[in-house]
């Protein structure tokens, strides 16, 4: 009788962490639908040294041209093409920096971003690519009560360059045994004191429970440059986040989907372990939201949440390209407005202009495409 009172109880605490901590508050049973919702696409070709599925990769433009910029992890250089005639225009090669370069971020044409993960340091480049400032990312532990990211710049979590500081993003990889020890995932870095902050805790829900894959722990960010917000999405939380940078206040906001009401971790025992094939079965088999994006061209936000797939799905090599997507639109002050359902597509490979949201597809292998969403209304 003991034992069945025991295995009752575990089933009790795992339903409720189900339902009641991490439920979705604005769960609805019913669509809105879009109205007015245009597609194209747009095709880059690339050389054979290129990987099309890297998200190395930055959509930028000035008073003159618009350009998709593309670095190539094989040459150690940034790829320049006309956004509009998709011609290639230049080629910047980043070992004058570090032959170790691994993603960067164009923030002007003085303001080019350089990372080197494996070292730490990010380079600040300006457009005469030879005058360099460069930044020291290593950290020590101040003390054993913070735990700090590891820093990325990705489309899907870029850098921010607000009022004389840089914010890089991060994220921590799989599970944690400490309970009760804050995670940051931002490091503010001051140009002008070389000091470095670290803001805002994981939610308190990846200390209680175990989410099983690293996946769920791969934070997105998006920003905000009329209000100067920073959004924060974690896979697992329905709520987004949201941070202001002139008060360096924060709060969470309400924009889960429509039809995901509840996430499952894979455990309440932390100490269970997964090994690779379990860890993707896990994921493909239960919603996540994958990434934000701020259009500021129609001042609303996007948000991508990822859907179950089946059992025998899961066990085919294609199995990401059957999953299917949800872009969620959300208003200027996070009001829900819509879904729109997407298969064959990656999440996180993301850029957005006058043209519309664009999400990249799977392609040939010297191509990158991407499908284009213009929502008018």
């Amino acid at each position: 009788m003991k034992a069945k009172l025991i295995i009752f109880y575990c089933m009790f605490v795992f339903i409720s962490c189900k339902h009641d901590v991490n439920s979705n508050n604005s769960y609805k049973k019913h669509l809105i639908k879009i109205n007015d919702v245009y597609y194209d696409s747009i095709t880059f070709h690339l050389d054979s040294l290129s990987l099309p599925y890297s998200k190395m990769f930055q959509y930028y433009e000035d008073s003159i041209k618009e350009y998709f910029t593309y670095f190539n992890s094989h040459t150690n250089s940034i790829y320049l093409f006309d956004y509009k005639t998709k011609k290639q225009e230049a080629i910047f090669n980043c070992s004058t920096f570090s032959r170790d370069i691994n993603s960067y971020f164009i923030h002007n044409k003085d303001s080019i971003l350089l990372l080197d993960s494996k070292r730490n340091v990010l380079f600040l480049v300006d457009k005469s690519w030879t005058d360099c400032t460069s930044i020291n990312l290593k950290h020590e532990m101040i003390n054993d009560s913070v735990i700090f990211p590891y820093q990325y710049i990705e489309p899907s979590l870029p850098p921010v360059i607000y009022n004389n500081s840089i914010y890089i993003m991060g994220y921590h990889v799989g599970e944690f045994f400490e309970y009760n020890v804050p995670r940051k995932v931002i490091m503010k870095n001051n140009f002008k004191t070389t000091g470095s902050d670290f803001l805002i805790n994981l939610p308190g829900i990846y200390n209680e429970f175990n989410w099983g894959t690293t996946y769920n722990y791969i934070i997105s960010s998006t920003y905000n440059p009329i209000e100067h917000l920073i959004i924060l999405n974690f896979p697992i939380y329905h709520d987004l986040y949201v941070y202001d940078l002139d008060t360096e206040k924060g709060r969470y906001v309400q924009a889960g989907s429509n039809f995901i009401k509840s996430i499952e971790p894979y455990s309440v025992n932390k100490k269970d372990i997964l090994d690779s094939n379990e860890r993707q079965k896990y994921y493909l088999e239960n919603h996540s939201y994958e990434s934000v994006f701020y259009d500021k061209y129609k001042n609303i936000y996007y948000r991508i949440a990822a859907f179950p797939i089946s059992n025998s799905e899961v066990k085919r090599n294609d199995a990401w390209k059957k999953r299917q997507y949800n872009l969620i639109i959300l208003s200027s002050d996070f009001k829900y407005l819509g879904e729109l359902a997407m298969k064959g597509v990656l999440p996180d490979n993301v850029f957005i202009n006058k043209s519309g949201f664009h999400i990249q597809t799977f392609s040939d292998d010297n191509e990158i495409n991407f499908r284009i969403i213009n929502i008018k209304n």
